[in-house]
């Protein structure tokens, strides 16, 4: 079995249960930072399924950055992908700031035309780059119970230690309600909701984030 049909068996599960359940499911292929020899490969599979789907390539993977000198690749190939990925009209997901600090958005944006950033809770940390990313329209993904349980927000219950999508609710930040990884976290995105109207989410809020998805 080759990845292809992997990929072609998850297309054809998501069609199935969209016809029968009446809702809509799109992928977004993922490269691994430690893993670059894989990336032109992904590409090649998310231009070959556009039409089935597939709507955009991802990177996610150890940051390594912990200052602005430093290089947010681990190698050359993830810019070249992601460059051919924009001039093939595939969008561009990009994981950053989850543990990096704020340069990490920046750079994913200029250097990986990123549209979306996976987490990007240190953003905050950075207002000109908050800014930026407001200006921009960039969209992020959002994870709570995730973003704890990895320690890259302090608290879940702490009035004082506010998750950062309470400022992105705010300030009308696009941004969508995720459950990251379910076999992980052991939580589904119900859970999130529950959580999220734990802090005053309104149905307002839940609905708007699931059209920014």
């Amino acid at each position: 079995m080759v990845v292809d049909d992997v990929l072609d068996a998850v297309l054809k599960g998501l069609a199935r249960g969209e016809q029968q359940f009446g809702t809509k499911a799109r992928v977004i292929l993922c490269c691994i930072r430690q893993r670059s020899e894989w990336s032109w490969d992904i590409l090649r599979l998310c231009e070959k399924y556009k039409e089935r789907g597939v709507v955009g390539i991802d990177l996610a993977g150890d940051e390594g950055l912990v200052s602005e000198s430093e290089s947010f690749t681990k190698s050359d190939v993830e810019c070249a992908v992601f460059q051919a990925a924009k001039e093939k009209g595939i969008h561009r997901t990009v994981h950053a700031c989850e543990e990096g600090p704020a340069i990490c958005v920046k750079k994913a944006v200029e250097m990986f035309g990123a549209e979306r950033i996976g987490h990007g809770y240190r953003v905050l940390e950075d207002e000109e780059i908050y800014k930026m990313c407001q200006q921009e329209n960039i969209h992020f993904e959002i994870c709570p119970h995730s973003s704890y349980l990895t320690g890259d927000v302090q608290s879940l219950t702490t009035p004082s230690k506010r998750h950062p999508i309470l400022r992105f609710a705010e300030d009308e930040v696009s941004f969508s309600i995720n459950s990251d990884d379910p076999t992980l976290t052991h939580t589904r995105l119900s859970d999130e909701y529950k959580l999220l109207i734990s802090w005053g989410f309104t149905e307002a809020h839940l609905t708007r984030a699931n059209f920014q998805v």
